[in-house]
């Protein structure tokens, strides 16, 4: 799973020649994953 998501944002990385899309896309990678074990730690709500 994790090389399928390298893969992608170093594609996107080549095709736009920049590293702002997939830091982008990163963030928001880790917000999906993240986000609902840190919702539930601040608030105590399951996800």
């Amino acid at each position: 799973m994790l090389f399928a998501v390298g893969f992608v944002l170093a594609g996107f990385a080549r095709t736009t020649g920049s590293l702002r899309a997939p830091a982008i896309m990163h963030g928001a990678y880790n917000a999906v994953l993240l986000g609902p074990g840190v919702l539930f730690a601040f608030t105590g709500v399951p996800a």
